[in-house]
């Protein structure tokens, strides 16, 4: 397994895991806690103090309406990429990060989206109705 296979599947194990554990709110995570072999745990709430990972830099991204019935936006729009998680931690969609995102296809449920920049990961949880 390559370290971006590990470092995948170590990201997708925590979305799981937030989503039994009903996950509140949003998670970031710098960096350097999504390396393989760092003893620091994957995600926290709050910024590591990974410099790339800076609180001043990272802005606080909401998404709206929160449950939807389909599309969601979010504030601000950043650059970076993203990916959309289903239940069970499939990815059903990802790409360059965007202001809109369509939930309509997509059966009633929690989603997570998880938005990825030069200066961290955020975890935003849908729920769609």
């Amino acid at each position: 397994m390559t370290l971006h296979q590990l470092q995948l599947a170590r990201i997708t194990t925590y979305v799981r895991l937030m989503y039994l554990n009903n996950m509140k709110g949003v998670i970031i995570v710098s960096g350097s806690s999504s390396r393989a072999g760092n003893n620091s745990p994957i995600a926290s709430n709050e910024v590591n103090s990974d410099v790339r990972a800076n609180p001043a830099k990272t802005p606080q991204v909401a998404v709206f309406p929160n449950p939807t019935t389909g599309m969601v936006k979010i504030s601000p729009v950043v650059e970076g990429t993203y990916r959309i998680y289903n239940e069970v931690g499939r990815t059903i969609g990802e790409g360059q990060i965007k202001e809109a995102y369509d939930f309509s296809t997509q059966p009633s449920g929690i989603y997570m989206l998880m938005l990825q920049t030069e200066n961290g990961t955020q975890y935003l949880k849908v729920v769609k109705q």
